[in-house]
């Protein structure tokens, strides 16, 4: 095996490993963002429903 091969085989499964990463924590915030939005337009629509 040559070690630039080896090496650059490596530097390829890091580069995988972050672009998974990244997409994770990426999909991973918009899940929250989304379950707070939620949240709030439920408790927007439970408070309007309770004083009117």
């Amino acid at each position: 095996m040559d070690l630039r091969l080896i090496e650059g085989m490596k530097n390829m499964i890091l580069d995988i490993g972050a672009a998974v990463h990244g997409f994770f924590y990426g999909f991973l915030v918009i899940v929250i963002a989304s379950a707070v939005i939620g949240l709030i337009i439920y408790a927007g629509i439970v408070g309007y429903t309770m004083i009117f």
